[in-house]
């Protein structure tokens, strides 16, 4: 069901798989079970529901019998924003797992549906091509790599596997609230699509992930330890500027997206340096330093952003190294 450049990649890496219990998470314990790869696993216990605490309980007897690790976390939230919270709660746990016990993989279960449904919220956003396409694959992050190998089998097939082997997963009643834009845009469009349109729906979006990744690879960025340098007459580069500072372990914020897209310099989260010269936009851990007056007047020169400028003194690299260093895909 995976297509085979996924397994083989997972069958070479140290993975851990973001488990939940349902449909998804529970047919992708199997079906990596059954493809030969190795895998532990990460649950998140919110105490939402009276099937938290059981859900848990699954998951570390599942793992116990087929032999793996169940790394568990408690969180408790308020309803205000849960989903933003729980995810940033969700990811911080997973990243701690991951740099704790040496994963170069963090797998999810989205499948075909929940691809869909980002696409149908992102084109009624007015997003541009890079956010249609949204999720990947694979998708290189800070510290390992995120792989969603379920990403072209709809949820129905997944249904079906689990039916075949006689399997029960839990469900999430979370998931009927239709008070979250989420759940109504999976109800009324996402999934009566898939439903109807499966073939040409994966079809599109493979193809539109194909796309991407050839516009990617033409993209002009290079790099010098972790300062991106993006040249501004490039297709996507307010793309490769954004995932740059993911890369960073950022997210942006609306206001901050904006001030990349006009130009305006600014530190996102307190954490990263982003600025602009007439054909450059740079990306850089913000860094106050004192330098030395020669390494500023070569700066000055070069129209090195100043706040960007202390990285590269902190770490020894000369400003003629944006110049000369050989170009690399920031993906």
């Amino acid at each position: 069901m995976i297509e085979k450049t996924v397994l083989d990649n997972l069958r070479t890496s140290k993975n851990l798989l973001a488990f939940s219990g349902g449909v998804d998470s529970t047919a992708l314990f199997f079906i990596l079970a059954e493809s030969g790869v190795e895998f532990d696993c990460a649950i998140v216990n919110y105490h939402t529901r009276e099937n938290s605490d059981r859900e848990v309980e699954f998951a570390q007897k599942l793992c116990d019998r087929h032999g793996k690790k169940c790394f568990v976390a408690s969180a408790r939230l308020e309803r205000q924003n849960f989903e933003a919270a729980a995810r940033t709660i969700r990811y911080r746990f997973f990243e701690e797992t991951i740099a704790n016990n040496g994963y170069t993989t963090l797998m999810t279960a989205h499948q075909l549906n929940d691809w869909t449904e980002w696409f149908l919220m992102q084109l009624s956003k007015g997003a541009g091509f890079f956010e249609l396409c949204g999720m990947r694959f694979i998708e290189d992050r800070k510290n390992y790599q995120l792989v969603r190998p379920l990403l072209a089998i709809s949820k129905q097939s997944l249904i079906d596997f689990l039916d075949a082997r006689k399997i029960t997963p839990f469900f999430d009643e979370s998931n009927n609230d239709r008070a979250m834009l989420r759940n109504r845009f999976r109800a009324d469009y996402a999934s009566p699509l898939v439903q109807n349109y499966e073939d040409g729906i994966r079809r599109t979006l493979l193809a539109l992930q194909r796309d991407r990744a050839r516009l990617e690879t033409v993209s002009s960025v290079r790099r010098v330890g972790d300062l991106f340098a993006i040249d501004l007459v490039a297709a996507d580069w307010i793309h490769q500027a954004d995932l740059a500072i993911k890369k960073l372990g950022v997210l942006l914020t609306k206001n901050e997206r904006s001030l990349l897209e006009v130009g305006r310099d600014f530190v996102a989260s307190r954490k990263i340096a982003v600025a602009h010269n007439d054909r450059t936009v740079f990306v850089a851990p913000y860094i106050k330093v004192a330098m030395s007056k020669k390494f500023r007047e070569e700066c000055r020169v070069r129209t090195i952003p100043p706040i960007v400028r202390g990285y590269l003194f902190s770490s020894g690299f000369s400003p003629s190294l944006l110049e000369t260093h050989s170009d690399e895909n920031a993906n």
